[in-house]
């Protein structure tokens, strides 16, 4: 654990912050993954609980090919995906640690939707996904998922080797989730050394907090339980994504897969989080 607080010894922010870029935590965490074979990863940080304050967020960050990440936004797979359902602290298929394969058997074991028309669809649709994941280069991974005060910390690391990593691959990238985490978690006005609209589109504030509900909140909630945490009426939550739709002429694109496009096109604001009380090296000690 001293090698990573040491490799983990990030510079102050360049910006206005006084703690470590959220950008710099991000390169290095890839840098240190794609050492150990993963150069593919997702990660997440989202609350374990929700709750109804409006300044909670999650952190989400891809190393995907961009193609790979296009194809996935327009098909709205980030509500189907197996791995999002396993890394889902509200889904009864969480789990801290897993293979793609086992996501995979799970979810088709237990297929989203009512009829059975629906499930069948489902079912070829995870299929696609995978298929789609080996056409980049991802033709195995697993899963981690590490609690990191009130939130959950989860990646998803992928490869082209048909292998699983040793227990002490495991036990590494384990400590480093740990602490990137808690790295994300006290950082405060992160990203602001670097962080840069890539459309050149600017959302409205409420229309930016409509789509952090979004991203807060499990898969497969619906247009109005998002409304209802956010404190409007389902309609006027609805008017603020339907303008975000035309604004970037995503029309007709599902909520949650245009909450995800505008966190990697940076439309988003900075992460606000105010940071503990306790060192980051007091919390390291109790794992």
């Amino acid at each position: 654990m001293d090698e990573l607080v040491e490799l983990f010894h990030i510079q102050g922010c360049k910006g206005k912050g006084k703690l470590p870029c959220i950008d710099q935590i991000k390169s290095t965490f890839n840098d240190f993954c794609a050492d150990r074979g993963y150069p593919y990863i997702s990660f997440n940080v989202r609350p374990r609980v929700n709750s109804n304050d409006l300044e909670e967020t999650t952190v989400y960050w891809a190393t995907y090919a961009e193609e790979f990440i296009s194809v996935y936004i327009r098909n709205g797979w980030a509500e189907l995906d197996p791995i999002v359902r396993c890394v889902d602290p509200s889904s009864p298929l969480f789990m801290t640690l897993g293979s793609w394969a086992e996501a995979r058997t799970l979810a088709v074991n237990q297929p989203m939707g009512e009829s059975a028309w629906q499930k069948r669809k489902y079912v070829k649709d995870v299929e696609k996904i995978y298929a789609h994941a080996a056409k980049h280069n991802m033709r195995s991974g697993f899963f981690m998922a590490e609690e990191v005060g009130g939130q959950v910390a989860s990646v998803s690391f992928a490869t082209s080797r048909n292998t699983l990593p040793s227990e002490k691959t495991l036990k590494e990238l384990r400590a480093a989730i740990f602490l990137v985490g808690c790295l994300v978690e006290n950082t405060k006005a992160c990203g602001e050394c670097g962080r840069v609209n890539e459309t050149g589109v600017q959302l409205t504030r409420k229309e930016q907090l409509c789509l952090r509900i979004v991203l807060d909140s499990p898969a497969n909630s619906t247009i109005e339980q998002l409304a209802a945490r956010s404190g409007r009426e389902t309609s006027t939550f609805k008017r603020h994504l339907q303008n975000v739709r035309k604004k970037l002429g995503r029309k007709g694109e599902r909520a949650l897969s245009l909450a995800i496009y505008c966190e990697h096109r940076k439309l988003l604001p900075p992460l606000h989080v105010a940071p503990r009380k306790a060192p980051i090296s007091k919390m390291i000690q109790h794992q």
